[in-house]
């Protein structure tokens, strides 16, 4: 079978609600907003190389302005609301932006779909700034979103997309 084009949604309850607080020793991640804009773009900005090469994948080509990721936020905060991504901000308890991180259906531009995905029921992926990646958060964020799947998602079966998975 040719899955290349299917996306393999949620299995949620319908009275399943994402949590809007995360909590994980110093770091408390809330659902990525409109309110997070100039902190999202200063981050994304002096982290381009640092994104490409753990999170991969295209993202960022470039600089990101404020117009193209305010529709971004938005469409992150309707797909939260909607329940059909989850896009989470990450601060350190300072209030320091440390990432972002993000549950998708395995699928779409993210992850093509194939027959080995089709086990797995989210694809988890993260990115850290380059000043939060130089102080050790990067494995850190993969710890704490390691407990909050387990803890408070339905997910039993977690794909990493990220090209480097710490040991």
């Amino acid at each position: 079978m040719d899955f290349h084009k299917l996306i393999k949604k949620f299995s949620l309850t319908t009275d399943f609600k994402a949590p809007t607080t995360l909590n994980y020793e110093d770091l408390v991640a809330t659902p990525l907003t409109r309110a997070d804009l100039k902190a999202d773009v200063e981050a994304v900005n002096s982290s381009i190389e640092t994104i490409r090469s753990t999170r991969g994948g295209p993202w960022p080509e470039k600089e990101v302005d404020e117009e193209f990721n305010e529709l971004d936020l938005a469409w992150h905060e309707r797909e939260f609301r909607e329940g059909t991504s989850f896009a989470y901000i990450i601060h350190d308890t300072s209030n320091k932006y440390i990432d972002c991180f993000y549950l998708y259906p395995l699928g779409g531009e993210r992850t093509e779909l194939t027959a080995d995905l089709m086990n797995y029921d989210v694809d988890a992926n993260w990115w850290v700034t380059t000043e939060a990646f130089n102080a050790g958060y990067y494995k850190k964020v993969y710890e704490a979103i390691n407990i909050w799947l387990k803890e408070n998602f339905p997910f039993k079966e977690i794909y990493y997309s990220n090209h480097v998975i710490p040991k």
